[in-house]
């Protein structure tokens, strides 16, 4: 289908020009904060086509900051989708062909690869922790959902992270990312596991162990799983997980033992 409607042509040609004639529109994606699409994009003086995303906001600048945040990661070797374009509420970057990892069989070992790659996404948006193992204020991903990261199979490794969704970075504690993907990880179904808390354990016990501050990492992290699950609740209108945040805070220490 070609992207004539919807508004899609209008909002990508002054990224694309006349190329975008010669668009064509796979499908709709699922976005919250945004129209989304999956998009076969022509190259440039070549008969190969692309697969991209675009993302049209309503909200004036976001998506330029989005690509601002996409530019900085991807040159610091984060793995991330690379920009095309940007206007103030346009966005257009590559596609990942990987496995969501909401949709992976999860392990300790996935767990910790997550891990990983907020660490170095820290480190890139400013700084995950000082000499002295302090943890300070950086960028935050700010939405921790497990369908924002895919395991990336254009890579040599197939297995390595990468974030695909950052429409809702912001400056803050990194445990903040943390706190929330820890809640991300211990409730995703089938929740509550004893499976599923060794992973969401690993999850913390890596970041920590990568920023130099384990011991300082886990009881910080603490209050920001408990409000994370209380967020939740309300977005979702779920009483249990308030039920959960209870949980979690008067387990929380034996969990890391």
């Amino acid at each position: 289908m070609r992207c004539e409607g919807d508004g899609i042509a209008t909002a990508l040609w002054p990224i694309l020009g006349e190329r975008v004639w010669d668009v064509r529109v796979v499908t709709a994606l699922s976005a919250k904060k945004s129209r989304a699409f999956l998009l076969s994009v022509p190259e440039i003086d070549s008969p190969r086509r692309c697969p991209m995303v675009v993302k049209i906001y309503k909200d004036e600048g976001r998506a330029f900051r989005e690509a601002e945040v996409l530019a900085r990661l991807g040159s610091a070797g984060v793995p991330v989708p690379g920009v095309v374009g940007a206007t103030p509420t346009v966005l257009l970057r590559r596609y990942v062909d990987g496995r969501v990892l909401r949709d992976l069989h999860w392990t300790p070992v996935l767990a910790e690869k997550l891990a990983t790659w907020l660490h170095s996404c820290h480190v890139a948006l400013g700084s995950a922790h000082a000499q002295d193992g302090t943890l300070i204020r950086t960028g935050l991903v700010g939405d921790m959902n497990l369908g924002n990261f895919v395991l990336d199979m254009a890579q040599a490794d197939s297995r390595i992270v990468c974030g695909i969704d950052f429409g809702d970075t912001r400056p803050g504690d990194p445990l903040e990312d943390v706190g929330e993907g820890f809640m991300r990880i211990f409730s995703h179904r089938p929740g509550y596991t004893p499976a599923r808390r060794e992973c969401a354990v690993a999850f913390v016990r890596e970041y920590g162990r990568l920023a130099g501050a384990e011991d300082r990492v886990w009881p910080e992290v603490e209050r920001h799983a408990v409000e994370a699950f209380r967020k939740v609740a309300v977005w979702r209108g779920d009483p249990s997980m308030n039920d959960m945040a209870e949980a979690v805070g008067k387990m929380w220490r034996s969990m890391f033992l």
